[in-house]
């Protein structure tokens, strides 16, 4: 899982004064682990953000993070249509990332973090997360996926061997 001090974003990049205190909120409380606080700033600037506000997709994107953070699968379906609708905001591609990191969707973290650094290239929570999950073990064999019986079986003799 992505270290929570990834997930912040700067919180200048609300428009109004209403919009910026409620997002420095709830970016507090998600450095706090107050998922529920976060929740509920994170739902209100989804809700009340206009669709054509040029953050209303990092709200969406980060609600529905902060769900799946708290267990509720729902919330990638938020990440996911918040990044579809995406063409800048490399932040969005982060929060899908992680969620679908949470949820254990390698394969959907990988695609999401592609195409977030292809809108923003040097995007640093995305290149940390993308060497995170790009490293294995050594384990496995390299040609088979990880749930393949044969690399699991291989992981275990070995795993068995050295211990």
């Amino acid at each position: 899982m992505p270290s929570q001090n990834e997930v912040y974003t700067s919180p200048e990049l609300a428009t109004n004064e209403l919009e910026l205190s409620e997002f420095k909120k709830a970016i507090d409380a998600v450095a706090h682990k107050d998922y529920q606080k976060a929740l509920l700033y994170f739902c209100r600037l989804d809700s009340v953000t206009a669709a054509n506000n040029r953050y209303a997709n990092l709200y969406t994107s980060y609600h529905g993070y902060i769900l799946v953070v708290m267990g509720d699968s729902s919330g990638l379906n938020l990440c996911r249509y918040a990044s579809s609708r995406e063409k800048k905001n490399g932040d969005v591609f982060y929060n899908l990332a992680a969620s679908e990191i949470i949820l254990n969707h390698r394969r959907k973290a990988f695609v999401a973090i592609s195409k977030g650094l292809s809108y923003e290239p040097l995007n640093k929570k995305l290149i940390n997360l993308y060497q995170m999950i790009n490293k294995r073990s050594g384990l496995e064999l390299p040609f088979l996926s990880r749930e393949n019986w044969l690399n699991k079986l291989a992981c275990l003799s070995i795993l068995r061997f050295i211990s």
